[in-house]
């Protein structure tokens, strides 16, 4: 990912963004010296890359081969502890792209915010554990993976935004294709999959009649995974505040529709972004 952002700086050092993206301190710009930010391209490049590498990947697995539903059990334990090669795949990405954001977003101003880096830093963890426990494959396809679908479009706005010369004719396409699929993946799946999750995981943590021969309390997360349910507890909670983001997201994406519609509301903005 780092070579490929290197990669990235040429062809974005030929580009001019829109004026308020070109720092004071470093003009007087002029046409033989104009203003050049290399960085903005190369970070949505860098992340248009694996969103499409991970939403091909999922894609492919969750509705083309159907691996979730035919190669798991269909039961708690199927979902919670089943393997996948394609989940750990996803993870493995995942695990990289998250970190790698977390090093270098802190550099660049436009995509550093307060709540993006508790989302890198929570996609972060999620990923390593799934990797490290082999946890939750089912459902980390979803979370980490086909969710990026709608994480497309928003990186066509975000160029179009940043380089309104060069890709600003891609807005009107990429706005509506993002509000659909933002709902879609990140409001009814996400919320449909979370109920599942859920259920899976107090199913597994259920304490079953009776007690081991050392005495303590057993359930099916302690016979999988000995010593591991926190991995359980850390992930629901993860959900839990992932889950609240992309309402959070959803309420400001709904918010500027309405604008759009010509309707007057309230900008909800709590001042943490």
């Amino acid at each position: 990912m780092t070579a490929l952002y290197f990669l990235l700086l040429i062809p974005g050092s030929y580009l001019t963004p829109a004026e308020q993206f070109c720092p004071e301190d470093k003009g007087p710009y002029t046409k033989e010296q104009p203003c050049r930010r290399p960085t903005l391209f190369a970070f949505e490049g860098v992340c248009s890359s694996i969103f499409f590498l991970l939403s091909t990947l999922s894609i492919q697995s969750w509705y083309v081969h159907k691996e979730p539903s035919t190669k798991l059990p269909p039961n708690p334990i199927g979902r919670v502890y089943g393997y996948l090669p394609r989940s750990e795949q996803i993870a493995a990405i995942s695990f990289t792209f998250q970190l790698w954001s977390v090093v270098t977003t802190p550099f660049i101003p436009e995509f550093y915010s307060s709540i993006m880096m508790g989302h890198h830093i929570l996609a972060t963890i999620t990923s390593y554990l799934a990797l490290q426990y082999q946890t939750y494959h089912y459902y980390i396809m979803v979370f980490l993976a086909l969710s990026e679908v709608s994480s497309l479009p928003l990186v066509i706005m975000g160029m179009a935004k940043y380089y309104p010369s060069h890709f600003g004719f891609m807005k009107a396409v990429a706005e509506p294709l993002f509000v659909v699929l933002f709902v879609y993946y990140r409001v009814i799946v996400w919320n449909r999959v979370s109920w599942l999750l859920w259920k899976d995981s107090l199913a597994v943590l259920k304490v079953k009649d009776g007690k081991s021969n050392d005495g303590k309390k057993v359930n099916i997360a302690s016979e999988y995974r000995p010593g591991k349910a926190f991995v359980l507890y850390v992930i629901l909670t993860i959900d839990v505040i992932l889950g609240l983001l992309q309402l959070f997201w959803f309420t400001k994406i709904m918010v500027e529709v309405l604008k759009v519609l010509g309707i007057d509301v309230i900008d909800f903005n709590p001042g943490f972004e």
